[in-house]
């Protein structure tokens, strides 16, 4: 009779650290497909690849055709773009997720000084939504030593090229938002500023 043992779950960024560079390949494999499919009881196929890439190159030329200041990476069959905004250990990221019927910005902070740079920015956040014009979803990620800053565009299918337009329009527009409103505040911040305690999420009822 053959041996059966437990099924143990395991960390997915220990098998593939960079979605881009360890998982999208990996995944590219036929055989990796069928497994995967096999496994989970899904049937993926490399045509959303191909539709993500799509997407992402035209957005690409889209922004380049608006004469955009922002420098676009390099497309590929991705969820996101990691986009520069002046500073280590801070990206943006504009998204799609099919899934969740959604597109959207997230401007990450990671790193030993991402719990005091989330704080910094957080109180400035009324001034930031003022002058940003709309309000955003601030999570901290303490357990992975990041937190984000994020916009999102429900309703909106990835997958429908005929709405791609639109959707290149709003995160073009929200990229370059956020770009400005963020950059001069993450210049400036100075880890040493943040003071734990006088934080008002810290502060505890005595």
């Amino acid at each position: 009779m053959p041996k059966l043992d437990r099924l143990q779950p395991v960390e997915l960024r220990d098998i593939w650290p960079n979605e881009a560079q360890d998982f999208t390949p990996w995944l590219a494999e036929e055989e990796n497909l069928e497994l995967l499919s096999d496994t989970l009881g899904l049937e993926l196929e490399l045509e959303s690849q191909e539709i993500k890439e799509k997407f992402w190159i035209e957005f690409r030329d889209y922004m380049v055709q608006k004469g955009s200041q922002l420098r676009c990476p390099k497309p590929g069959p991705w969820n996101f773009l990691i986009f520069s905004i002046g500073r280590t250990d801070f990206s943006l990221e504009p998204r799609i997720s099919k899934q969740k019927a959604e597109i959207g910005i997230r401007l990450y902070t990671k790193g030993k000084n991402a719990t005091a740079h989330f704080h910094l920015l957080k109180t400035q956040r009324d001034s930031i939504e003022k002058e940003f014009g709309e309000t955003l979803e601030w999570a901290e990620l303490a357990q992975h030593e990041s937190s984000r800053m994020s916009l999102k565009k429900g309703d909106t299918d990835p997958t429908d090229e005929d709405d791609w337009k639109n959707q290149h329009a709003w995160l073009a527009a929200k990229l370059e938002r956020f770009d400005k409103v963020f950059r001069p505040r993450i210049r400036a911040l100075n880890a040493d500023d943040w003071e734990p305690f006088e934080d008002e999420d810290e502060i505890l009822d005595l």
